[in-house]
């Protein structure tokens, strides 16, 4: 079964970046759409990275947030990622980079979706055990 950020959950993110500073929600319905769209993500192949990408995506292109939307999309994307059992390999510029194409329109969702699997790799359980980032096939 995957794990996926409720609305609350993506509000807590929010409010963890935001510190001492008030919080501020711009749309609550953004959030509740972003929530409602897991569901339109194939399962077939590359959910993870399907997943990651509309969420990192939706925030940046909709900013349902007042303040903190590119590091919030960030977080909850990887964060979603890690709950599933996948993790992002990429440096702190390398996503704000990823993030600010998607804010100017720069890539697609698409784009964005086959960034992050080339970026991406599966935990393993073994104790010890290192993975490397993932060699995309998908086009």
């Amino acid at each position: 079964m995957k794990k996926l950020l409720s609305v609350d959950e993506l509000i807590g993110l929010n409010k963890f970046l935001c510190g001492s500073e008030q919080i501020e929600i711009r749309d609550r319905n953004i959030l509740e759409n972003i929530v409602q769209n897991y569901d339109s993500i194939d399962e077939s192949s590359g959910y993870n990275t399907g997943l990651a990408a509309m969420i990192l995506y939706s925030i940046l292109r909709e900013h349902p947030f007042v303040y903190n939307n590119r590091e919030t999309a960030i977080l909850a994307a990887t964060t979603t990622m890690i709950m599933n059992g996948c993790s992002i390999h990429a440096t702190d510029d390398e996503l704000q980079n990823l993030a600010r194409k998607i804010e100017i329109c720069e890539i697609s969702r698409d784009e964005a979706k086959n960034w992050i699997y080339n970026h991406y790799t599966v935990q393993s359980c073994e104790p010890g055990s290192i993975n490397e980032p993932r060699v995309a096939t998908e086009a």
